[in-house]
């Protein structure tokens, strides 16, 4: 499901973009107009909450849902602040970020034309990519096998993703620590997203066009 605080034509053109032909396999795509706006907000820049209790109240298809089962991907917390432990914050895609990317890109195409390597290598991003898709990739694999999805982010889950890791024991517990603002946090689950990609059969391509 897409749940997006953009108005309708925005959202659309934002499951075109990220979705394609797989758009028919969304079990719903909501908009601006689901918030529950007063007509005088609607246009205006303000502060949104997506309450989870809609979707699973309102689809027949989520029938026996809840916080068991159900994450919110969003860069808001305040979005996200009827079902906290069901949020999974993701750092905001910022110009800045974007273009960081492109020109990672441009010297990756650079390096690959100048000592010609395979041109698969391309579409294997380094460290200079944002990986934080990757990393929701190796999180949502990781929660797939488990019994409470709102337990197990409460549990500071996302804080350990290797328990070998030296620093994982020092990350527990802190609630101040966003996992997308530690490199090596993030490094680590975009590991497990390759993985995960591997184990599915799926080619891991950076998906940033110039």
């Amino acid at each position: 499901m897409v749940w997006s605080s953009a108005q309708p034509h925005s959202v659309d053109d934002m499951v075109h973009h990220a979705f394609g032909n797989d758009r028919d396999r969304l079990v719903a795509i909501w908009a601006r107009d689901t918030l529950g706006l007063a007509e005088d907000l609607y246009h205006r820049k303000v502060l949104t909450i997506k309450d989870l209790e809609k979707p699973w109240a309102a689809l027949a298809r989520w029938s026996g849902h809840s916080a068991a089962t159900t994450i919110l991907l969003d860069d808001s917390h305040a979005k996200a602040a009827r079902q906290p432990y069901n949020h999974l914050c993701v750092s905001e895609y910022t110009r800045k970020q974007r273009q960081a990317d492109l020109a990672a890109l441009q010297l990756q195409q650079l390096v690959h034309d100048a000592i010609s390597q395979p041109e698969e290598t391309h579409h294997h991003p380094t460290g200079e990519l944002d990986n934080t898709l990757l990393a929701v990739i190796g999180i949502l694999h990781a929660v797939r096998l488990q019994s409470s999805i709102a337990g197990w982010l409460c549990a500071g889950a996302l804080l350990s993703s290797s328990s070998s890791s030296s620093s994982s024991s020092q990350r527990e517990g802190d609630s101040d620590v966003a996992w997308f603002e530690d490199p090596v946090l993030v490094s680590l689950w975009a590991k497990r997203g390759r993985e995960a990609m591997h184990s599915l059969g799926l080619q891991v391509d950076h998906g940033v066009e110039p």
